[in-house]
C-alpha cells in the first residue's frame, strides 16, 4: 500500500540528502518528491561552525521545514538534522545522531524517524608538518570523505584532490607566522557518506514506524513516546534501567500502549546490570 500516492513532497536540503530519501520516499509512500530551489538550508546552522544552530535538534529541524514549505508551498515535505556528542558512558568516542521529519502540509501532522550510531567519520587533528597531513589523508579515506582545514580563524572546504589540499597546507606552513593549523572531518552529507548512510537508515526507521497503526483506531498517527524500563538481568532476575517495552501513543484517539522492543530482546547480559556490575 502506498499511502500518498500522486501527492508531491518538497526535500528540504542543499547537501544531496535527495539521494537517500526520494527512492524511500517514492517507493513506500508514493510520492513525487521535488528537491527545492534557491534556499539556504545553512541558515538554520552549518556544521562548519560558521552559523551556529538555534534550538535543539528537533526545534532545528520544524524550523527548517516550515521556512521550506513558506518557500516552496507542498503536499508534503521532509527535511533531516543531525548532531555529533560525546558517548554518555565513553566520552572519548563520538556519536552520531540523524533526525528525519516528514510533514503533512494539509493536516499538519509530523512523523519522525531516528538512527544513531558510535559508527563515524568524525575526526580532528593538528597539522605540523606535510607528513602530518599525508598520515590523516591516508588514514581518513580523503577524497571520498571531505575534509576542511582551519588556519587560525579562517575555514577552507571543498577541497576536491590532495594537492590542492596540499598546496593551502603548504601555504600556511611556509608562513614566518605560522597559525595553529587544524584538520578536521567535513560533516555535511554530501560531504560525508558515512553521515549519508545514518540518514537513510533514520528515513528508514521513519517509514517502518508509519506503518505501525494505532491498535485501538488503526490511524497512522501512531507515535513513540518513551521507553519502559526494566529489561530483566539473566543473571539476578531484576530489572534493569534498560529498556523491556516501548510506550506508544496515538495523536488522534490519545489512547496509550504498550509494545515491546523491536529486538525482541527480554533479558541482557550481567555485565550490563547494575546490580551484578555496578
Amino acid at each position: 500500500m502506498k499511502p500518498f500516492q500522486g501527492k508531491t513532497c518538497l526535500i528540504i536540503t542543499k547537501h544531496g540528502k535527495e539521494k537517500v530519501l526520494a527512492p524511500l520516499l517514492e517507493a513506500r509512500f508514493g510520492l513525487s518528491c521535488v528537491l527545492i530551489e534557491n534556499f539556504d538550508t545553512d541558515q538554520f546552522g552549518s556544521f562548519s561552525g560558521e552559523i551556529s544552530r538555534q534550538g535543539n535538534q528537533l526545534e532545528a529541524a520544524r524550523a527548517k521545514l516550515q521556512a521550506g514549505l513558506k518557500h516552496s508551498p507542498a503536499d508534503f515535505a521532509v527535511v533531516s538534522e543531525g548532531s555529533f556528542h560525546p558517548h554518555p558512558n565513553f566520552p572519548w568516542i563520538s556519536r552520531n545522531s540523524e533526525l528525519v521529519l516528514f510533514y503533512d502540509s494539509k493536516e499538519q501532522k509530523e512523523w519522525k524517524g531516528h538512527f544513531t550510531s558510535h559508527e563515524t567519520h568524525h575526526f580532528e587533528a593538528e597539522l605540523k608538518s606535510p607528513e602530518d597531513l599525508e598520515k590523516w589523508i591516508k588514514k581518513w579515506d580523503f577524497p571520498k570523505h571531505g575534509l576542511l582545514l582551519r588556519a587560525g580563524k579562517k575555514l577552507h572546504k571543498d577541497f576536491e584532490s590532495k594537492e590542492q589540499l596540499q598546496e593551502k597546507v603548504s601555504f600556511y606552513l611556509g608562513k614566518l607566522l605560522k597559525p595553529k593549523l587544524k584538520l578536521e572531518s567535513d560533516l555535511r552529507a554530501h560531504q560525508n557518506p558515512t553521515r549519508m548512510q545514518g540518514i537513510k537508515k533514520a528515513a528508514e526507521n521513519l517509514i517502518e514506524d508509519f506503518f505501525i497503526k494505532c491498535p485501538n483506531c488503526e490511524s497512522y498517527n501512531y507515535h513513540f513516546l518513551e521507553p519502559v524500563p526494566g529489561l530483566l538481568c539473566k543473571a539476578c532476575e531484576l530489572p534493569s534501567k534498560l529498556a523491556k517495552a516501548e510506550k506508544w501513543v496515538c495523536h488522534d484517539c490519545e489512547k496509550p500502549s504498550i509494545r515491546p522492543r523491536k529486538d525482541g530482546k527480554t533479558h541482557i547480559e550481567a555485565s550490563h546490570c547494575d546490580i551484578c556490575n555496578p
